[in-house]
């Protein structure tokens, strides 16, 4: 074990496999020894398991509310309040630090991955919510330094309150539903994205290698990922064409230095030369988190599926991570 705590990133069916454990469902028996040994060493600081956007809105899309509020329980507990920031605010990081580079400026700090701070995590208005709370609990005489007070010190750390997300009983019925549709949509979006991208690269079929640099194209031009990367490029007066400019397969080279971009591009190349798959929803839900997951974790446990074009891919020898199926197995890491 290092002196620095392990971050481990669970997959939501290994949760749902810890909380049978915990619960002491018929199909959580097998779990109880790693379920003992995740709960020592989250009580001693030695392991952190964060938990995505994604972890929330699975959990808030449950319908059976008892299943629900015993998963959030144990998700509530083992997390402690850690969270894993979404891509959209780490890529934009990732890619200044490659223009820094590119360009020779001043490396930018490195982007803020892990916290105890569900703003992060779910890029929502904590102050709102803050406000909603207190006057639940009948706190009139809310003041701004109060607010301030309860926000940073209370909401935005305290493990309970994650348990509030994870339930849904911190928002409003309509609101909670707009949310789960909303994230309905994007991956729905992004599958279709990509399903446009598979098809338009099915001659390719033959090559990973051909196939990811075309991928990477695709990505460069695309409207979506090109306003991304010039925006982020922007505080260096520079845009993508700057780096395209600076000769063949440069576009590409940097794409890959690019953590994020890097694990996306490969494995949705990947992913696309698996015959037989439709483009599921589900599996772009997965793959936004592992691209942060892969390159920042220290342990990553993941479907079959997906570990295995991690591991086709060798990105979890890239990146130093190791990327398991099985959460029994994590007792032989930890």
């Amino acid at each position: 074990m290092s002196e620095k705590p392990l971050y481990i990133y669970l997959d939501q069916n290994h949760w749902v496999n810890l909380a049978q454990a915990y619960h002491n469902h018929p199909d959580g028996k097998k779990y109880k020894a790693v379920l003992k040994k995740l709960t020592e060493l989250v009580d001693k600081d030695k392991v952190r398991l964060p938990l995505s956007a994604y972890h929330f809105l699975e959990t808030l899309k449950i319908k059976n509310k008892g299943q629900k509020e015993r998963l959030a329980e144990v998700m509530t507990n083992l997390s402690q309040g850690w969270g894993m920031a979404l891509v959209d605010s780490i890529a934009p990081v990732e890619i200044q630090i490659a223009g820094a580079r590119i360009f020779e400026y001043p490396l930018p700090q490195q982007p803020k991955v892990f916290a105890r701070d569900l703003s992060l995590i779910l890029d929502i208005d904590l102050e709102s919510i803050a406000n909603k709370i207190l006057r639940k609990n009948n706190e009139t005489a809310i003041t701004p330094e109060s607010l301030v007070a309860f926000t940073r010190k209370q909401l935005a750390t305290q493990p309970n309150i994650a348990n509030l997300f994870l339930t849904g009983d911190i928002y409003d019925t309509t609101n909670l539903a707009k949310n789960i549709d909303d994230y309905k949509f994007g991956i729905e979006q992004f599958a279709q994205l990509n399903k446009k991208v598979q098809i338009a690269t099915e001659s390719f079929a033959n090559s990973q290698e051909q196939l990811k640099r075309k991928v990477i194209l695709d990505y460069l031009i695309g409207k979506e990922t090109k306003e991304t990367l010039n925006n982020a490029l922007s505080i260096y007066s520079k845009t993508i064409a700057d780096v395209t400019s600076l000769g063949k397969g440069a576009g590409i080279k940097f794409i890959e230095s690019i953590p994020a971009l890097d694990m996306e591009t490969i494995l949705v190349a990947t992913r696309n030369m698996q015959k037989g798959r439709e483009n599921e929803g589900n599996d772009w839900a997965d793959l936004r988190f592992l691209v942060v997951a892969v390159p920042y974790c220290d342990i990553v446990v993941t479907e079959k599926f997906f570990r295995g074009l991690v591991l086709r891919s060798k990105l979890d020898k890239k990146y130093k991570t190791i990327v398991l199926r099985d959460l029994t197995n994590l007792l032989e890491h930890i």
